[in-house]
């Protein structure tokens, strides 16, 4: 064995001494999105790299690209998303929810985001194109205001490579009046 898979199994053993199967994490992936989901395993390791299983995504994750998250994520959206959650899961969700509950109280107001909308996704080159709103995360977290999923509507090949279809799939989408990539803003009305 050599320090690179000694210091991978030590970095994978404190991960599971730490957090619990069903921990909410966010991943970066591998186009640099950043998405929410779950492990639904322990951390292992593959070669000489610490990894971990996530739910919804393919394959695992290096474990240095992905972050736990402790506190931010509300009770309602993990019982009531598509992962399947043990009974003691969704008591610990109860639990961080709580302790955040004035913060979820004190929700941004995306007034008129509702699923079937259509409103403007900034491409990662500077972009934008019409998306329809396809579901919004409720309640809505305060650091990620209008927080939702999209159909977005490409203009195929054009826009480069993977949009050859006219269509992508962005989820986890988050509101930005600035416009910066990979963030919707509502569709701007000319004079």
């Amino acid at each position: 064995m050599n320090n690179k898979e000694a210091e991978a199994i030590l970095v994978a053993d404190r991960w599971n001494k730490t957090y619990p199967v069903g921990m909410p994490v966010e991943v970066t992936r591998d186009n640099g999105k950043k998405t929410l989901t779950f492990t639904r395993a322990g951390a292992g390791i593959v070669g000489d790299q610490a990894v971990i299983w996530l739910e919804g995504i393919r394959g695992c994750y290096a474990l240095d690209r992905v972050r736990a998250i402790e506190e931010k994520v509300p009770f309602y959206e993990a019982v009531h998303s598509d992962v399947t959650m043990k009974p003691e899961q969704k008591i610990y969700w109860l639990y961080m929810s709580c302790k955040h509950l004035n913060s979820l109280l004190k929700e941004e107001s995306m007034e008129g985001l509702v699923e079937g909308r259509m409103v403007h996704f900034v491409m990662p080159d500077g972009e934008h194109r019409a998306a329809v709103v396809v579901r919004v995360w409720r309640p809505q977290i305060p650091e990620r205001p209008g927080y939702c999923n999209l159909s977005v509507f490409t203009d195929c090949g054009n826009d480069g490579p993977g949009n050859e279809t006219g269509f992508r799939r962005e989820t986890s989408i988050i509101y930005s009046e600035a416009k910066e990539p990979n963030t919707w803003h509502w569709i701007e009305r000319e004079a």
